[in-house]
């Protein structure tokens, strides 16, 4: 169950609290209970304004404080009152006032219910549904206009009754306010009974179902829709945009909000149809039977559920990034029928992992998103910042055997040795989406060096160019590929960000946090055989900076890490995306090699 968050838990305290009207109403004279109530409307607007997290809990509060002020009043009331008729009179339009708040509640949940679709969708036709166009006019004035205030105007009203003996106000009030609810419940009601064929959940399936199949795909993407998985999703994207043959991407997420007003899913594809379900179950009912190819960005345990439900489909790894982890060559990874990789250093990968896979299994298709990098020409440092040095962490993973990233242990000491180096210096901070899921220590790194950053920024003398110099990189909707251009040096972890890097055939560092020298790590991770090692001296950053200035871009690795895009990326790692089509094609056109005819062997 979700725990409510501090301003869930405020509104809560401000429910109890006002409740204290109540008693207080049963004690105090009557012109002290109207100040009592007046000011407690006021905080409510005040509150109101401010917005909230979860606008639900925030309606739900606000209706019990309407109920509390109803009560607190005509207690006001019985106690200045002689004659019990105008007591229960209140009473009477209280509570019909508080039904109608409750009644307009809940058509609102109903229309809510009904125009909660069961995908988010892209590049499909919806116009079979009739989706109605959305009340949000009306909305606006229910929330927080009449189902929220009305109650407590006439709790006022009725104070005000206690206080000067004169109904009118009262019964005027009373009137407008039943009246007003009344209206806009037969609105809504219209609204709820023209979405009620939404809520018919298979047939809006059905329709979904049929436009995917019109569409007849040949290709799926398949992914879940965290965050970070839409990245991956987001990385692959242009490269299947490309492809002449028709492309569905297809994720599932169980915390996005279906509903059609709140639909604020970040991925929209230009043109490839997508689509995004809460459950399994209903993406596999609209999943399209006789796609030929299926693509996984990422390794994950719903892949399986893909994998049985598509028995004749090929299914292909592709990975969100070529690195030396151990996790890039994993047993699951005999699931699919084919794994692809980046070139030559991948498939040498997976041929020394402790488990066989067939090396006709192995395919080296480049990395087709970055085409369009430009290769290295010397940048132009005569800009106000001078030279651009990125550091982009990986994040800390699930255990001590994945986890190579140095941000916890280095990363501050890191970007102090970038900000005091003599030479003037822009410094980017990109971290890694997932950091601090597993560590404290890392998200407060993180943090610690967003706020060095922002400090040096600050100190920095004024300049006239209209950006800071130091940054961190928090769009989520730009590959970190996409920020190469503007970079001359990388400091990374063993990840993909250096593999990708490797085409720009700048200089780059990789922080060494497994081996004791780093001859070994050079050893156990091969794409370090282009990079500068950083390890525990405190000099090593400098180091690195001191050497790729003096002969930029013809330093001492040059040589090496043109050799090593050759081997990790293929002679055509400037543009791969004719080596990508050519393996899609070449599957497509072959006969299916199902799981059966690939048995796993231990060793290897």
């Amino acid at each position: 169950m979700r725990r409510p968050n501090r301003r869930e838990t405020a509104d809560h305290i401000a429910t109890l609290v006002t409740s204290a009207l109540v008693p207080v109403g049963l004690l105090t004279p009557a012109w002290w209970l109207l100040s009592l109530l007046a000011a407690d409307l006021l905080t409510e607007a005040c509150r109101d304004s401010l917005g909230a997290s979860n606008r639900a809990v925030q309606n739900r509060s606000a209706v019990a404080r309407a109920g509390l002020r109803g009560v607190a009043a005509l207690a006001g009331l019985a106690a200045v009152q002689s004659r019990a008729l105008p007591v229960i009179a209140g009473f009477a339009v209280l509570v019909c006032s508080q039904l109608g708040a409750v009644g307009l509640s809940l058509l609102r949940r109903q229309l809510a219910q009904h125009r909660t679709l069961p995908f988010i969708t892209r590049n499909i036709d919806l116009a079979e549904l009739r989706i109605p166009a959305p009340p949000g006019q009306l909305l606006r004035l229910i929330d927080p206009g009449v189902e929220r205030f009305g109650t407590s105007a006439i709790a006022v009203a009725v104070a005000a009754t206690a206080a000067t003996d004169r109904p009118a106000v009262a019964i005027s009030t009373a009137v407008t306010v039943l009246t007003g609810e009344t209206a806009c419940a037969v609105a809504l009601s219209a609204h709820v009974r023209r979405n009620k064929h939404l809520a018919n959940r298979r047939s809006v399936i059905d329709v979904i179902r049929r436009q995917v199949e019109s569409f007849q795909p040949r290709l799926m993407l398949y992914a879940l829709s965290h965050p970070t998985d839409r990245i991956h999703v987001a990385m692959w994207l242009p490269v299947f945009e490309r492809l002449p043959m028709p492309t569905i991407i297809v994720m599932r997420d169980r915390e996005i909000s279906y509903l059609i007003e709140e639909d604020s899913f970040e991925l929209n594809p230009p043109s490839c149809p997508l689509l995004v379900g809460a459950s399994f179950g209903d993406l596999r009912a609209v999943m399209p039977q006789d796609v030929a190819i299926t693509f996984f960005p990422s390794g994950l345990m719903d892949n399986y559920l893909v994998a049985a439900h598509l028995p004749s489909s090929r299914l292909v790894l592709l990975n969100h990034g070529d690195s030396d982890k151990n996790s890039s060559a994993s047993r699951a990874d005999l699931l699919y029928d084919q794994v692809w990789v980046a070139g030559r250093i991948g498939r040498e990968r997976y041929l020394r992992a402790p488990f066989h896979l067939d090396e006709d299994r192995i395919v080296e298709i480049g990395r087709p998103q970055l085409a369009g990098l430009s290769a290295t020409t010397r940048r132009n440092w005569n800009t106000p910042f001078g030279m651009t040095v990125l550091y982009a962490p990986t994040w800390e993973a699930w255990n001590a055997d994945n986890n190579y990233s140095s941000l916890a242990e280095r990363g501050t000491a890191i970007i102090d040795a970038l900000l005091a180096h003599p030479t003037e210096l822009r410094v980017w901070f990109k971290p890694h989406p997932k950091t601090g899921f597993f560590s404290e220590q890392a998200r407060r790194a993180r943090d610690d060096i967003s706020q060095r950053l922002e400090a040096a920024n600050a100190s920095a003398p004024p300049s006239a160019a209209p950006e800071q110099p130091h940054r961190t990189i928090t769009d989520s909707q730009r590959m970190l590929h996409e920020y190469f251009d503007e970079v001359d040096l990388l400091i990374t972890d063993v990840s993909g960000v250096a593999s990708d890097f490797v085409a720009t055939q700048r200089p780059f560092a990789m922080v060494n946090m497994t081996s004791h020298t780093n001859d070994e790590f050079r050893h156990n991770f091969p794409v370090a055989a282009g990079a500068y090692i950083i390890g525990r001296t405190a000099n090593d950053v400098g180091d690195f900076i001191d050497a790729c200035m003096r002969s930029y871009p013809d330093d001492p690795l040059a040589d090496a890490r043109r050799d090593l895009a050759n081997s990790l990326l293929g002679s055509d790692y400037q543009d791969s995306f004719p080596r990508f089509e050519l393996a899609a094609n070449d599957l497509l056109n072959s006969g299916r090699m199902g799981l059966r005819d690939h048995p796993a062997h231990e060793g290897g």
